[in-house]
């Protein structure tokens, strides 16, 4: 029984699900049934049972832990062993996540009062780490430099004041339009696209584009939604994009997108030409049970549209859950005002072992154009640091984990192949427990294995043995003498 593979994202939102998948296997030929627990902080916060037999000897769980924490939090995954199991030290795997807290503010703008406003609001305040507002009027007046995103819904002239103020910020924006769309204000407000509109309407099936690339997200069934209406005409984007749904009238799919996305001097867009986006979410709701396919969906593309990265001058690259057989190497660059590398910035770490306190202090130093620290013969346990870049503001905190490491305890069966190769080279045989006795017996009755008794003689003169020579030569004397003092010689 062992846990082969865990994989998680490095990050989630608080307030969130992150997804973890883990891989099992079980090398035996009986149906075995055990459990899988996941436990952080010593409680327990998933459970569920898994069966085994010599059809299915693997199984991949997926499942869902809620962020509950800000920071770098630690989890391990149990496999129950069984009675007979004697390593059990791959039953286990650690990992970790780091949570941040990133709450977003959406503004929603329209002239006027649409279903298409709340079922917009729901989906995306179905993450709690965003927060959606609706304006109806002009925005005039608004403060836009406090919102991540905005979305303006089916544009039209009175909001110009709004929308130049907007793009003189360089917010991101996702435009929706619609019936009520005016393009003459639209067309001239922005240089991405033009459309050549009409008077007639018409109603717009999606079909999802497997092949885009702009951020990971897949079909919810698109071409069994409701169609989205708009004003009938042809769009000409004048900037590069991205189609992500395609244009279906009728039976016929067209080249012309009805979901897109594009860049324009740093600015992230996204455009959806045509409304009944409410439609859209209570059919998905009816086909799947619940929004919340529907509203992963969209929640890909707002995460896009709001994700803008701030350009820190101080970049830190270090793993977070180590073994204490790795090399600890955390690497920092840091660059000047015109965001080049600063191969003269002095940069300092700072370490402290959670458990006993012991702090350490040690400089960086350059290869390759980029700072590197190695940090050896760390002790298992939890440590936090801070990284500081002298005469300068810039600083970075962080932690990690280092776990115990055996390699031999990572194994719970002997390498028989190797083994048996072994004895083959060797002119040998691949004996098992099991057949002992068999074993003993071949070893008493093969020749090769008599016992041997061998002697040795030694032979040594006397005169070698000088303490014997001397012993008798001084009985001798002594008995000339007594012999002599009573006149016996």
């Amino acid at each position: 029984m062992a846990i082969t593979q865990i994989n998680v994202n490095k990050y989630s939102f608080l307030d969130n699900q992150f997804p973890v998948e883990i891989f099992t296997s079980h090398k035996g030929t009986q149906n075995t049934d055990t459990q899988l627990s996941i436990y952080q902080n010593k409680n327990r916060v998933f459970t569920k049972k898994l069966q085994f037999s010599k059809q299915k000897p693997t199984q991949t769980i997926d499942l869902k832990l809620p962020a509950k924490a800000i920071g770098n939090q630690y989890y391990r995954a149990v496999i129950t062993p069984l009675s007979i199991e004697k390593n059990t030290q791959n039953n286990k795997k650690d990992f970790s996540v780091e949570v941040v807290d990133q709450q977003t503010e959406i503004l929603i703008l329209s002239s006027f009062s649409h279903p298409d406003l709340g079922a917009l609001k729901n989906s995306i305040e179905s993450n709690k780490q965003r927060k959606a507002s609706i304006i109806i009027g002009t925005g005039n007046n608004l403060d836009f430099s406090k919102y991540h995103l905005l979305i303006l819904y089916q544009p039209t002239a009175n909001q110009a004041t709004a929308i130049n103020k907007i793009n003189s910020q360089k917010k991101n924006v996702f435009i929706i339009t619609g019936t009520q769309t005016d393009w003459h204000f639209l067309n001239k407000i922005q240089s991405s696209f033009t459309k050549k509109h009409t008077k007639l309407t018409e109603n717009y099936l999606g079909v999802f584009n497997a092949n885009y690339s702009g951020f990971v997200t897949k079909d919810i069934g698109f071409e069994q939604l409701p169609p989205l209406k708009d004003i009938f005409g042809s769009v000409s984007f004048r900037t590069p994009y991205e189609t992500l749904l395609f244009q279906k009238i009728g039976n016929t799919t067209t080249e012309s997108p009805l979901l897109a996305s594009y860049t324009q001097e740093n600015q992230k867009n996204v455009i959806l030409f045509g409304e009944g986006f409410w439609r859209w979410r209570m059919q998905s709701k009816v086909a799947h049970k619940n929004n919340q396919v529907f509203d992963e969906f969209w929640g890909a593309i707002f995460q896009y549209l709001v994700s803008n990265e701030k350009q820190q001058r101080l970049h830190i690259d270090y793993k977070k859950l180590l073994y204490s057989n790795e090399e600890v190497i955390i690497k920092a660059s840091f660059v000047d005002k015109n965001f080049q590398i600063d191969t003269k910035a002095s940069i300092w770490f700072y370490l402290t072992n959670k458990k006993t306190k012991e702090t350490k202090k040690r400089p960086f130093y350059l290869e390759n154009n980029h700072h590197t620290l190695n940090l050896s013969n760390l002790n298992t346990g939890n440590y936090s640091f801070s990284i500081k870049v002298l005469e300068h503001k810039e600083q970075f905190f962080g932690s990690f984990k280092i776990l115990d490491y055996n390699i031999e305890q990572q194994f719970n069966t002997a390498d028989l192949n190797s083994l048996q190769k072994l004895a083959e080279q060797t002119g040998g045989k691949t004996l098992f427990a099991n057949t002992i006795e068999t074993n003993l017996q071949n070893f008493l009755k093969n020749d090769r294995y008599k016992s041997l008794q061998k002697s040795k003689k030694i032979t040594k003169p006397l005169i070698d043995w000088y303490w014997l020579l001397g012993f008798i030569i001084l009985s001798l004397s002594t008995e000339w003498f007594i012999r002599k003092y009573r006149g016996l010689v």
